[in-house]
């Protein structure tokens, strides 16, 4: 996925990514915190959301 969309988006997918763009001097430190914590907040949002539609799965 970063070698296809990396040309169009940055390739920020996930924190790791963005560190790894952060060590390559291809962003600046100030880039960040912005980045990750829109990425953990987008994980978040994924997840209540998958919980919501498909629920815990017990069966009481």
């Amino acid at each position: 996925m970063v070698y296809v969309g990396g040309h169009i988006s940055g390739a920020h997918y996930n924190p790791a990514v963005t560190l790894v763009v952060l060590m390559r001097g291809k962003c600046s430190v100030a880039e960040v915190p912005a980045y990750m914590i829109t990425q953990v907040a987008g994980a978040a949002a994924a997840a209540c959301t998958a919980q919501f539609l498909v629920g815990s799965g017990r069966q009481h």
